[in-house]
């Protein structure tokens, strides 16, 4: 092995990366089978490091020119440490570099060709300034006044931003200021303690910072409290101390769930003790298995119909072919491509079918596909009365609503469980990994029993009521203890994911079982920064928290030292500002914020969380910056969006031609972005609302950490969305997915020039993109033709299969350079993801996967060494194909490089019939290349078996496949090619070009 590449202070990255990309192939390749490695060392490619550092300063270049030389150093810092350059060079001291800057690195290249959607669409309403005047106000937290009498310039300020926007409103009321005249309101430096609410009455009111001075938007409370008084709580050098409020917390408020000091996160008392809140080091405990069982309750009524009957629906893919000819023509699929291809339609004649229900129409026959899907939901909710459901419906029907066990055993003996008493485990919270880590949990505790090793959680207990014909569910207790006897419950509480399952030993791997800890115990309040909150001790609560160190303890605990020195802020508020409107004919247009940061927005994980589609993951229709109902035109640009603790930002329902630019998301408790439409109880949205985000823009935000609590957030999330842009983001570190489609909907989605890496950190079975759509919702092709937009054309047919969706131009890096690597593939198409054209990628140590759906076109893209995952093994592409539908049906993989070890095979097969032969369920593979650096011959092509029928078929047998022409002699890559030698400046050079560098 060479050796490594060192990096010194007087280097300029310009140079570096020129160094690096210059470099040659050297070595093997290591490949590491199994689910999930712990730590499989600091290199994608440990035997080629000079190819592994080169491709990771790639990613900072690439990272560096969509984000923009002229933003802030920080994050240049941040993605170093990231990409864990340091690795790098046998020296760590360009990580401190006083000159390593944006101005280094030469974008001069950067090929931004725009997004392209092609959607029907109607022009908005002019919201554009109209007046040539605009007004400004000034806001200062430190000596501004809010009197009848403050006219707020300069000189004279406000000292609130809320007064600020009453006034705001009064003058337009008295037409001092007209509606439509754009409204800045200025804050100088400060912290403003505020929960802001907008409505339509303050369109083109925009709230920036002052001369880019640094003002905080806080959801939190300054902390004043008495003299510290040390406790008995604790264990050798870390005692507690606690402090009794002198000052009670807003109104409403009689408790907080985080703590900040000085802007630094601290931690809520917990066991295991834990010194890195943000990852999986902190669950260190294993559930023993069940203690018991809640009941599922029955669905109280069967598959919706929707009161719209017999829709006639446009079922045709983007080349206007008719998607399901195999499941409704007659004739029989014909040719080497089947119906599907249009081979018996060019007619058009049969491109819509009539259905009762659209779960009838996605996929095949009735007696498959979404039928059998809404089969798996297990107990269905009583929507009459949502209380009664694991999951909020108050938006969308929820499509699983598989309960959770309402209690756990513990294993006593392990050496990490505590050998404290609890007086109040009922404060407790519990964080657990899912069973198969799809994400994970969050309970409110209830009691400990110490005699059968249990611990038990609160749970909702239901009763039903009514006559002998007609009962239904109602509540009969909160807070109370889960029943292990089976009796109906809804657990407080394991909603954060969708799917749902019991608490058990699935894995042998004990990481795969169940991995908890505890937190928000007294008792456990001993640990450097943990801190607990009794709003029960003293007229206003007393705070319990241990000093940083034994300096921290001389001097700021004490000596009669009180609270009030630490800069101590509790973490109040949800949503720090909501943009609200009151529907499509009562809009907010165009306000925005600009250039603040926004922190201690309070934590939502024990708030009621929905299903919102048919993917896997669950949400909180929540978020520091909320926009929801009727918005318009909106924007947040240049903020910074500091730990809080839910997510991040959120556009909820129809909020339109709207925008988040150049933001930072620093280690977020939740997701980041969030767009996520409604669809009414019958999941299917009827084509007559466009309650639904549309047209919006999400571009060169910077995402550095999320799902610091929820172990199922991205960086981004969408469903149930329309024609939405994600262009030229940077996202890194997380638990699960970097970006998630959990549907397709009307499709129509952009996805181009975005850096993706970190991700899949704490979870199994994902990629850093991860798609799903399993059921479908019926849209207008126009979406103004609609019935809640009054008038339209109410004959523009109604469509079910969803517009094209575009990836393009992204850096994905299937790794994890910082420890647990889970990643499974690069783009994880799951479960019928259709309507897709990936092109243009550069795909880094993983591959594209294609399970069911249709038509998928992968073409142009570069593949590297996707054997380097440990996941799912070394193929470029999972054609993976199942009997419960028209899957594979209009899938190309033509046109794409992959670069594989010598012993690799480039396709993967299974979950059902070989999509290469089976005529209706078929991939187009040709004109690839595949590339063996190292190898001395040919490889074999014995891993096409695992693709070719079995011996129960008629397919000759045995598999006929030895070497490639065998493979080309059955119609499959005709006019593809193998190379042998390829260098790393070649496949350097080619990741450039395909990224627009």
């Amino acid at each position: 092995m060479k050796s490594l590449i060192m990096v010194r202070s007087s280097m300029s990255w310009a140079h570096v990366f020129s160094m690096i990309f210059t470099l040659q192939c050297t070595g093997a390749f290591a490949f590491w089978p199994g689910e999930c490695v712990r730590d499989p060392g600091p290199y994608g490619l440990p035997d080629n490091v000079e190819l592994d550092c080169a491709l990771r300063a790639l990613a900072v270049k690439k990272s560096a020119c969509v984000l923009g030389v002229d933003k802030k150093q920080h994050r240049m810092d941040l993605l170093l440490e990231a990409l864990n350059m340091k690795v790098c060079s046998n020296t760590s001291s360009h990580l401190a570099l006083d000159t390593t800057d944006w101005s280094n690195i030469d974008c001069s290249g950067l090929q931004r060709a725009g997004p392209h959607i092609h959607v029907a669409r109607k022009p908005q309403k002019d919201i554009l300034f109209n007046e040539t005047v605009v007004v400004e106000y000034v806001v200062s937290s430190s000596n501004g006044t809010d009197s009848p009498t403050t006219t707020g310039n300069l000189f004279d300020p406000f000292a609130t931003i809320g007064f600020a926007i009453r006034f705001v409103r009064s003058q337009r009321q008295q037409k001092t200021i007209s509606p439509s005249t754009p409204v800045i309101l200025r804050l100088r430096a400060g912290i403003y303690f505020e929960s802001l609410s907008l409505t339509p009455a303050d369109s083109f009111v925009t709230i920036a910072s002052f001369n880019s001075e640094t003002a905080t938007l806080s959801g939190g409370f300054p902390i004043q409290g008495a003299a510290w008084q040390k406790t008995s709580i604790g264990i050798h050098a870390h005692t507690a101390y606690k402090t009794t409020l002198t000052a009670p917390l807003p109104r409403g408020f009689n408790t907080f769930t985080g703590l900040f000091r000085n802007g630094r996160r601290l931690t809520r008392a917990r066991f295991p003790n834990c010194a890195d809140i943000t990852g999986t080091s902190c669950y260190t405990l294993n559930a023993s298995g069940p203690a018991g069982k809640v009941q599922p309750r029955q669905p109280t009524h069967p598959l919706k119909q929707d009161s719209v009957q017999n829709f006639n629906l446009e079922v045709v893919n983007r080349n206007g072919v008719d998607m399901f000819a195999d499941a409704y023509d007659s004739a029989p699929a014909t040719g080497p491509n089947g119906a599907s291809d249009g081979t018996l339609l060019n007619s058009g004649a049969n491109k819509s079918i009539v259905v009762d229900h659209p779960d009838y129409a996605w996929r095949c026959h009735e007696d498959c596909g979404w039928v059998a899907y809404s089969k798996w939901r297990g107990t269905v909710c009583d929507i009459v009365n949502q209380s009664v459901c694991r999951m909020d419906s108050t938006y969308n029907e929820p499509y699983w609503d598989q309960q959770v066990s309402g209690a756990f055993h513990y294993n006593n003996t392990d050496a990490s469980w505590t050998p404290r008493s609890w007086a109040h485990p009922g404060t407790g919270v519990v964080h657990m990994y899912h069973t198969a880590r799809w994400g994970g949990w969050q309970f409110q505790l209830h009691s400990r029993n110490d005699t059968d090793h249990s611990l038990t959680f609160a749970c909702t207990t239901l009763r039903k009521h009514g006559n002998a014909t007609i009962q239904q569910w109602e509540v009969a207790e909160t807070n109370a203890a889960c029943p292990t006897d089976g009796s109906p419950a809804v657990v407080q509480g394991g909603w954060q994911e969708a799917r749902g399952a019991d608490i058990g030993v699935r894995y042998t791997d004990k990481r795969f079982n169940n991995s908890y800890f505890v937190e928000n115990i007294l008792e456990e309040t001993d640990y450097p920064d943990e801190w607990f909150f009794d709003p029960t001790e003293g007229s206003y609560g007393t705070l319990y928290l241990v000093p940083s160190s034994a300096a921290d303890e001389a001097a700021n605990f004490t000596s009669g030292k009180d609270a009030t020195s630490l800069r101590l802020t509790a973490s109040i508020h949800k949503r720090v500002l909501q943009i609200i409107g009151n529907g499509v004919h009562d809009q907010v247009y165009s306000v925005g914020i600009a250039n603040i940061t926004i922190a201690h927005a309070a934590l939502t994980y024990l708030d009621r969380f929905e299903t919102p589609s048919g993917g896997d993951w669950a949400i909180t229709r929540s978020a520091a910056v909320f926009l929801d109902n009727g918005v318009v035109g909106a924007s947040i640009s240049g903020c910074t969006f500091d730990q809080v603790d839910g997510n991040g930002v959120f556009f909820s329902r129809h909020v339109h031609n709207s925008s988040i630019i150049a933001n930072d998301f620093l280690q977020l408790g939740e997701t980041a972005m969030l767009i996520v439409g409604a669809s009414g109880l019958h999941r299917t949205n009827q084509g007559n609302s466009t309650d639904y985000p549309a047209f919006n823009v999400i571009a060169r935000n910077h995402v550095a950490g999320v799902g610091v609590w929820n172990k199922q957030s991205a960086a981004y999330f969408k469903s149930i969305t329309r024609a939405n842009v994600l262009m030229d983001n940077v996202f890194h570190d997380g638990p699960r997915s970097g970006i998630n489609f959990n549907d397709g909907a009307m499709g129509g989605e952009v996805m181009d020039g975005n850096v993706l890496f970190n991700f899949v950190r704490e979870s199994n079975d994902h990629g850093p993109f991860n798609s799903w759509d399993r059921q479908p919702y019926i849209y207008r092709v126009n979406e103004y033709d609609v019935t809640d937009r009054g008038g339209g054309d109410s004959t523009t047919p109604y469509r079910i299969s969803p517009q094209t969706q575009v990836i393009r131009r992204n850096l994905v890096i299937n790794f994890n350079f910082h420890g647990v690597q889970c990643g499974s593939i690069a783009i994880d198409f799951d479960d019928e993801s259709s309507q897709y054209h990936v092109e243009s990628n550069v795909l880094v140590y993983g591959g594209q996967k294609c399970f069911d759906g249709m038509d998928r076109n992968v073409t142009k893209n570069l593949f590297i060494y996707p054997s380097s995952s440990p996941v799912a093994g070394p193929a470029c592409f999972h054609a993976l194909s199942s009997t419960r539908n028209r899957s594979s049906a209009h899938t190309h993989f033509v046109n794409n490089h992959c670069v594989h070890e010598p012993s690799s095979f480039p396709y993967n097969c299974g979950a059902g019939p070989s999509p290469f032969f089976n005529e209706s369920m078929h991939v187009d593979v040709d004109h690839n290349t595949f590339s063996f650096p190292g190898a001395t011959a040919e490889p074999g092509w014995k891993g096409a078996c695992q693709c070719y029928p079995g011996p129960n078929t008629d397919a000759p047998q045995p598999c006929p496949f030895e070497t490639f022409a065998d493979w080309q002699s059955k119609g499959h890559d005709v006019h593809s090619s193998i190379q042998l030698s390829l260098s790393n400046e070649a496949i350097l050079q080619e990741a450039h070009a395909l990224l627009g560098l």
